[in-house]
């Protein structure tokens, strides 16, 4: 379905991201109905149709926020595993979600890295000793032991903001920025005004919320003693954004 230098070619924003091929197909197993199926509940799943035994589609979809539409039609197979080298990184599904548009049109490449089923080591150092036991009895492991696998959590670019990340953070909010500019100048010339406007609002909503919480981390760093040096040209960097923020909201209500 999917090999590593892949793009994902679709990516709904706060909904999931979709690639595999276009065109193909592939033979999937009967999905047998006693089999428990996980539910798509968290954003990081990676998940398919379920098909019928000689054909189904090659198309796979990433979820980016819990997708309860696809419980009862689809299969989670898979999950992003992602670990964090520093505390300064933010999660890849952050990065994933800035570029999604309402369209599915990507505003810049998401390519896969790294894909595959996990070696025997990998499986154990996620699993654990008492999970592959338990696996040898054919112990059922529950939904919340499965998706904690990841070890992180996927929420909202403002609650995963910390005194660490603030300046990988306004990289982030600054792209995404760059991007519903651009998407506000197409939108006063689209037929459909009033739409695109609209959709661009909603993005714009959690982004000031992220600028604002950098905004607060970043004041709580320097204080009234400018104690951190470094701190003060990101709270200029926020305090500029939620300005072009601003212009960008009231651009966006004289479209209606």
């Amino acid at each position: 379905m999917s090999d590593a230098g892949s793009e994902l070619d679709l990516v709904y924003s706060e909904k999931y991201a979709e690639g595999g091929d276009l065109q193909g197909s592939i033979d999937l197993p009967p999905v047998e109905r006693e089999v428990p199926s996980l539910r798509h509940e968290k954003g990081g799943l990676l998940s398919i149709e379920t098909g019928s035994p000689s054909f189904g589609s090659s198309r796979f979809q990433l979820t980016l926020a819990p997708t309860p539409e696809f419980d009862g039609k689809q299969i989670v197979f898979g999950q992003l595993l992602a670990s964090l080298p520093s505390a300064s990184q933010l999660h890849a599904l952050q990065w994933v979600q800035a570029v999604g548009a309402a369209s599915g049109t990507p505003w810049e490449a998401v390519v896969v890295e790294t894909c595959g089923e996990c070696q025997a080591s990998e499986t154990e150092a996620l699993l654990g000793a008492m999970v592959m036991a338990a696996q040898v009895d054919r112990t059922c492991e529950t939904q919340e032991d499965r998706y904690g696998r990841t070890g992180i959590s996927h929420g909202s670019l403002e609650n995963a903001i910390t005194n660490d990340n603030v300046s990988e953070v306004i990289t982030l909010t600054d792209d995404w920025l760059h991007h519903l500019e651009y998407a506000a100048k197409k939108a006063k010339t689209a037929s459909e005004k009033d739409r695109k406007a609209r959709e661009i609002e909603s993005s714009l909503k959690g982004l000031k919320a992220a600028l604002k919480k950098v905004e607060f981390k970043v004041g709580e760093v320097s204080g009234f003693d400018n104690k951190e040096a470094n701190s003060r040209p990101l709270l200029r960097n926020a305090k500029a954004q939620l300005i072009r923020v601003k212009d960008l909201e009231e651009s966006m209500v004289r479209l209606y």
